[in-house]
């Protein structure tokens, strides 16, 4: 009989979802003894708490960064994270009480810290002695509200956030650290004599340099303005951007292309083929992200952060600086201007930085631990 493993996750960025079906997709590639249930803690929640807290989380990120990086800020204090938990708890416990009483499941692995609370709170309603183990996504910066609850197990991404989380009262032997869980296909590099076909499947210059701007599902921030800088510094590249689900952003590339006919420019929507076009650029132009800066780095290639929320990412952005394989330039005309020196000068030492990394995919590691619980 096989093992059923609950993983739940939120629709608050593309992060926690990725890491969630990335581990998802190794488990039935590998344990045919295990079935994964992947659901989204929010399914049956209300509405207007969907709203606030997803739509209201994309506009945040997207239009209203201040109000974001304070409410995250405010989450590092105990009195503030407390309350997030009770009201996430009231909202989400009876979906979630449910969903575990029909599934039944013999282990719990939570991808977002606003569902560790009401789960932990349906099992002890339920009478069910269930191991439960939260992946914390962010891998250098974290809250309170991350390591709230003292005695379940946490999965993280460096010794770093493991250290803030001692600090919160978390004892050591529930803290396991791994390497990021990213797509495996992000694990084998592609070979050099591929990249001239996997540019012409995807139509981009075989003679030119190629920038990439990428921003995750929703769209690199700004990304029109650094498109329209880009275009008038008439640097030559071959420029692609992809625009997740944001169509303003896909509009305005469009209204830019028209307006700059000479420009090599391509323009996509959500796409299933990043890695492709990873493979096939020399620098990404990107945000702070976690999951996109491990994703260009691990390709070989060099990432260039124009923006990140200044309390939750600003770890990410310190990691690629200290390491010295990428920039960070929050100025788009300096942006631009740097993508140029960049693509005529050497780049091997930011190459060679990125080798010595030596990045490593924790799937296999995480998947393997949490079997042994």
């Amino acid at each position: 009989m096989k093992e059923k493993y609950l993983f739940l996750y939120l629709k608050t960025g593309g992060g926690h979802i990725s890491t969630a079906k990335a581990l998802e997709r190794y488990f039935a590639q590998n344990f045919s003894d295990t079935e994964i249930v992947l659901a989204d803690g929010f399914q049956e929640t209300n509405k207007m708490v969907q709203s606030i807290v997803i739509d209201g989380y994309t506009k945040a990120q997207t239009y209203g960064k201040g109000m974001y990086e304070f409410l995250y800020l405010c989450n590092k204090s105990y009195p503030f994270a407390k309350l997030n938990q009770h009201l996430m708890s009231f909202f989400t416990k009876p979906y979630l009480q449910k969903l575990i009483q029909q599934e039944r499941p013999s282990k719990i692995v939570i991808f977002h810290f606003f569902l560790v609370k009401p789960v932990l709170k349906a099992l002890k309603e339920l009478g069910l002695d269930i191991p439960v183990v939260t992946v914390v996504t962010d891998p250098f910066t974290g809250t309170r509200t991350r390591f709230m609850e003292k005695d379940i197990d946490y999965v993280v991404f460096s010794e770093r956030i493991k250290h803030y989380a001692l600090d919160l009262g978390v004892a050591e032997k529930n803290i396991k650290v791994f390497p990021p869980i990213i797509h495996e296909k992000f694990l084998i590099p592609i070979d050099k004599e591929k990249i001239p076909d996997i540019k012409k499947l995807h139509h981009i210059s075989l003679d030119k340099k190629v920038i990439l701007l990428l921003g995750g599902g929703d769209g690199l921030p700004k990304g029109k303005t650094i498109l329209k800088e880009l275009a008038q510094s008439k640097t030559g590249a071959h420029i692609i951007i992809v625009c997740g689900r944001n169509k303003n952003l896909f509009d305005q590339a469009h209204k830019i292309k028209s307006d700059y006919p000479q420009l090599s420019l391509q323009i996509h929507g959500f796409v299933d083929f990043a890695h492709d076009l990873l493979n096939a650029s020399d620098i990404v132009i990107s945000k702070g992200g976690p999951a996109t800066i491990f994703e260009i780095l691990l390709c070989g290639k060099i990432p260039l952060i124009h923006t990140y929320m200044r309390e939750q990412e600003k770890g990410n952005v310190e990691f690629v600086v200290d390491n010295k394989v990428g920039k960070y330039e929050k100025n788009i005309k300096k942006l631009t201007h740097i993508a140029a020196q960049m693509l005529d000068g050497d780049l091997s030492s930011y190459q060679d930085a990125i080798k010595n990394l030596d990045l490593k995919i924790g799937t296999k590691e995480i998947a393997e631990y949490i079997k042994s619980l």
